[in-house]
């Protein structure tokens, strides 16, 4: 009964942690009531660029959070990037074989940031130019089809530093994206 009432009491600690230090829902989003006036529902959609990965502090630094408080308490934002995963369909880490993917749809976002590239660029991943296009519209395709019709801003992905060899990400991909 005592580890009973000791791990409540750890959850309870952990949740208010997470909401204290600004966590927006990387596993569990707060529900927002579609019918809520007055908030945009903003879901940020991509990578480990999105997701902020190797980011000090992430909880306070990772781009949806900085969003958030840019954007303020009229909106709200949500980060569902993955680490690793890309925009095409046809890859082994693609974003549609996750459940971050399905719950970004079912957040039924007003807006939608998104930014894949970087992985999609990887040496074991590209398939040319055509092909990521063509698989990247129909993933915007399948956003702008969900019931709020989402206004979209899709990123570029950054070059990388060193034309990212340590990661096999070449520059010459990204470049033609």
């Amino acid at each position: 009964m005592a580890i009973l009432i000791i791990g409540i009491l750890c959850f309870g600690i952990i949740t208010v942690a997470l909401i204290w230090c600004g966590y927006r829902g990387y596993y569990f989003p707060m529900v927002v009531k579609r019918s809520t006036p007055g908030i945009c529902r903003v879901a940020c959609v991509g990578d480990s660029i999105t997701y902020g990965f190797g980011i000090d502090n992430w909880f306070a630094y990772h781009y949806p959070r900085i969003l958030q408080l840019l954007l303020g308490n009229q909106y709200y934002v949500v980060n569902f990037g993955l680490s690793g995963s890309t925009g095409m369909s046809s890859t082994k880490m693609s974003y549609r074989k996750f459940p971050h993917f399905r719950r970004s749809l079912r957040f039924q976002p007003d807006v939608l940031v998104i930014m894949f590239g970087s992985n999609d660029a990887n040496l074991l991943n590209w398939q040319g130019n055509t092909q990521f296009l063509s698989e990247y519209r129909d993933l915007l395709l399948t956003y702008k089809s969900l019931h709020s019709n989402p206004e979209i801003f899709v990123m570029a992905p950054p070059l990388i530093h060193g034309n990212g060899k340590e990661y096999d990400i070449f520059n010459s991909n990204l470049s033609t994206i």
